[in-house]
């Protein structure tokens, strides 16, 4: 058993590990080469070499290295959702994003947990960002603001939704309304 404060560190360094493999999925996605291959393989395995923190767990992305980077070189928007659900730095996120199949796409992350959801917009910071300026506010500086838009729901009528986990053990595909699998 460890300190919190050593946890703490550990989640910061898997935190910096992660953006570093991130960074090197790009590259490889870019160029697949052997060379750049190799430094995503030695990213993954550095990401897999941190100890549990205080929030995180052990990562094992390594041994799914080979079928991950497979199915996105593909355009599979599964795995595509699942890499840009993670919180990375921005403008490797932006990179990733870029040349996925929800390029251009505005993304909103939704998590039905058990008895709550949470919500992520993607693809909105800038947009946010810079209403924030136009106000004469601060942004990216700790500071919290509240947004409100006139969205009309139609807007998300012909949106794409697409199913990427579950937090239930054993849910291994998407379900209809009623918990049956989706075909």
């Amino acid at each position: 058993m460890s300190d919190a404060l050593t946890d703490i560190a550990r989640d910061d360094r898997r935190a910096k590990a992660y953006r570093g493999y991130f960074g090197r999925l790009y590259d490889y996605l870019q160029e697949s080469s052997k060379e750049n291959y190799k430094k995503l393989e030695e990213a993954a395995k550095e990401t897999d070499a941190v100890p549990r923190g205080y929030w995180g767990s052990p990562t094992n992305l390594e041994k799914w290295l080979k079928e991950r980077v497979k199915k996105l070189k593909q355009g599979d928007k599964i795995e595509w959702a699942r890499i840009l659900r993670r919180n990375i730095d921005y403008r490797v996120h932006e990179k990733l994003k870029a040349i996925s199949p929800f390029a251009n796409k505005v993304l909103i992350n939704v998590d039905f947990g058990c008895g709550f959801v949470n919500i992520k917009l993607e693809g909105l910071e800038s947009i946010v960002a810079n209403l924030i300026a136009k106000h004469n506010f601060k942004a990216y500086d700790a500071d919290d603001y509240l947004i409100a838009l006139d969205i009309p729901e139609q807007a998300f009528k012909d949106g794409e939704v697409v199913w990427y986990g579950c937090g239930i053990y054993g849910i291994n595909g998407p379900r209809d309304s009623e918990g049956k699998p989706k075909k």
